[in-house]
């Protein structure tokens, strides 16, 4: 995630681990964070959709709004074999979508064209 997106120099990196059993303490997945001034970058990547939920959400907005967020930006791959389920889930929270214009504000010059096909 580091090598592609357009970071100032002063961000911070988080793991957030998701964790389930009857004490919490199994780790069922892992999603790496970046916080870039106001911008607060989840990587979803290829994760099961019953391995991000609503409670995944809820943690993640609310370290995000701990460290003064103003947006949330998952980053999902385009060919994830859920991704329509995604969307809808996405569409519940009022989360836009951003167009390949969007994008490119996001991701370094010189990987664009390279991003927008994966």
């Amino acid at each position: 995630m580091l090598e592609i997106l357009r970071l100032t120099n002063k961000f911070e990196s988080f793991v957030v681990d998701e964790q389930a059993g009857l004490a919490g303490d199994t780790i069922i997945a892992q999603f790496p964070c970046i916080l870039d001034s106001e911008k607060f970058y989840v990587w979803i990547g290829d994760t099961k959709l019953m391995l991000f939920g609503r409670s995944t959400i809820c943690n993640l907005a609310n370290l995000a709004e701990s460290k003064n967020a103003e947006s949330i930006i998952f980053i999902l791959n385009r060919s994830h074999l859920q991704k329509s389920y995604y969307d809808k889930m996405f569409k519940v929270i009022d989360a836009e979508l951003l167009k390949d214009v969007s994008v490119q504000d996001h991701i370094k010059k010189d990987l664009i064209a390279k991003a927008l096909e994966v």
